[in-house]
């Protein structure tokens, strides 16, 4: 007699209007050419559909040049590194060095390191002066956070303008000692994840990478759509992370003394012109800035005692 056809089955439908699907029982489970290539189809939109949405995200991009740092004489013989974290997350970090006495009778060391990194959450941004040890990780014996609010105030879109940070920073448990400055040029700026050099920037959240090719047999795809399914998903989720960390942000880097919400309680997002003007507006308020067309030179404050 004839045979009923068999039934179908979504394999995901993470991604509104696609929709994966192959045929359920074994016999059938090799399927038609034409059915194999409408899954490869909907599978292939999936991913990039994902992909998509998650590189268009706006975010904050925070570029670094880790010039130098003088540091205690009780450090002089101790083999260091620099740090640049946030969150808890290590986003860049030098070479590991002894200083060197340079020809002010000071104790440098020169660190020459740039990198960027994508704001993904945190309160502030951790420079930390770390002892390398022989076995295990290294030990931090200083920081500096700077807070994030203060971080933003410093956003400029301008490629050409960097601010010039220079920080103490204070032993570990003991905040009236000193055991390094650092001196840091950075440059804060809106971008989408795409601009600021895509997933591969992420560290704070991984997204796991998708099949190299899609297979031919329908065995081979339906375990291959459990890769893309597992990508979507994590992109999803990084996705609605860095949302919420551009929402945080955007608090902090309203106008001084500006209520973030409208009378009726509705949140309203700043504009870049407004973000700007924030900008500018702190800029006159931190102490000892000397400013010229293209550098702003900071000595930020020390911070305050617990």
């Amino acid at each position: 007699g004839h045979t009923p056809c068999a039934p179908r089955v979504h394999l995901t439908n993470l991604v509104p209007g696609l929709f994966v699907t192959m045929p359920y029982d074994s016999e059938a489970m090799h399927g038609s050419p034409a059915e194999l290539a409408q899954a490869k189809s909907d599978l292939a939109a999936m991913v990039i559909t994902s992909a998509r949405d998650l590189l268009a995200e706006d975010v904050f991009v925070v570029e670094l040049n880790l010039q130098h740092v003088d540091v205690h004489e009780d450090l002089a013989n101790q083999k260091l590194k620099l740090k640049f974290r946030m969150n808890g997350v290590t986003y860049l970090k030098t070479d590991a060095s002894k200083p060197a006495t340079n020809e002010d009778d000071v104790l440098r060391i020169c660190l020459g390191t740039a990198g960027r990194a994508v704001f993904a959450g945190g309160a502030t941004l951790d420079f930390e002066l770390c002892k390398v040890n022989y076995w295990g990780s290294s030990r931090t014996l200083a920081r500096y956070q700077v807070p994030l609010k203060m971080a933003l105030h410093f956003k400029n879109d301008d490629s050409t303008q960097t601010s010039v940070w220079n920080l103490e920073l204070r032993a570990m448990g003991d905040l009236e000692k000193v055991l390094g400055r650092l001196v840091v040029a950075v440059r804060v700026r809106a971008s989408t994840l795409h601009a600021a050099g895509g997933m591969e920037v992420l560290k704070a959240m991984k997204v796991p990478r998708t099949p190299t090719g899609l297979s031919r047999s329908s065995l081979g795809l339906v375990k291959e759509s459990r890769a893309c399914r597992a990508f979507a998903s994590q992109a999803a989720k990084v996705q609605q992370h860095l949302q919420e960390a551009f929402t945080v942000a955007l608090k902090d880097a309203t106008l001084p003394g500006d209520n973030p919400a409208v009378a009726t309680g509705e949140k309203r997002s700043k504009s870049k012109e407004q973000m700007d003007v924030a900008a500018q507006v702190a800029l006159t308020k931190l102490p000892k800035a000397l400013k010229d067309k293209r550098r702003v030179r900071i000595d930020a404050p020390s911070p305050e005692p617990p």
